[in-house]
């Protein structure tokens, strides 16, 4: 525990059911029986299954209790917290990097909302992608209970390297099981809070359907919109690993 939790900086405020698959992760309250502290995000796939981030998996020592799936506000009584029944870290994660960064959360019962579609091929069809969380609305900010997001765009692994040189969490570079997005023009960026929460594609159907897939989770970054882009775990080089655990 202890890496730091990425939320929305300088975000835009989401509508009801927009992003029906979204999921916060809540641990018991130490100050109120009976409610929750939300800490990280995470997304619905399919069987009541929560991809998020293998550093949101445990946080002080604890998992998460609950999770929330498909609000916009923290604080919607129309959205009741599921219990959490299992928690599985990547085999290869290790807490002193960020490499391998994705757990999966199994949930008490299936929530009834849409789950996201993963996007299964390394190259994307587009570099325009979308990041989703209950972040602050800067640097160090209080914690919004408002679900936001913020358009980004994909940056060559190459380029972002260049960014985390000598960087302790990532000693070896950018992994190509990593991916990197920044918002260069309105510096919108994930900021600390929402680790786990998804990176979304919205690509065309051959029918002409719009279809979201989640392309990402959200991992590290440095600064809240001030120079580096975000690091991201690429969720199509885990495929093999989500399929051998969820059917």
């Amino acid at each position: 525990c202890g890496m730091p939790r990425y939320e929305i900086y300088n975000g835009l405020q989401t509508e009801y059911r927009e992003f029906p698959y979204m999921a916060a992760l809540g641990w018991d309250s130490t100050f109120k029986a009976g409610t929750y502290d939300y800490k990280c995000g995470g997304v619905l796939i399919m069987n009541g299954y929560i991809v998020t981030a293998a550093h949101c998996a445990v946080l002080n020592g604890l998992p998460p209790s609950v999770v929330l799936v498909g609000g916009t506000n923290l604080n919607d009584s129309r959205n009741k917290p599921i219990k959490v029944t299992q928690v599985i870290r990547h085999p290869l994660y290790k807490s002193r990097n960020l490499y391998h960064d994705i757990a999966l959360l199994k949930l008490e019962k299936c929530p009834v909302a849409n789950p996201l579609c993963i996007w299964t091929l390394y190259a994307l069809d587009s570099v325009n992608i979308t990041a989703v969380g209950y972040g602050h609305t800067f640097f160090a900010g209080a914690h919004s209970e408002r679900l936001l997001k913020t358009h980004l765009s994909v940056i060559p692994n190459r380029i972002c390297v260049r960014h985390y040189r000598g960087d302790i969490s990532l000693p070896k570079g950018i992994a190509d099981t990593q991916l990197c997005a920044k918002d260069f023009v309105r510096q919108s960026d994930t900021c600390q809070g929402d680790s786990g929460g998804p990176l979304i594609l919205r690509s065309t159907s051959p029918q002409g359907d719009e279809i979201d897939f989640l392309v990402g989770i959200t991992s590290y970054g440095g600064g809240c919109g001030f120079g580096k882009p975000g690091v991201y775990t690429r969720v199509s080089q885990y495929i093999d690993w989500i399929e051998s655990i969820i059917f």
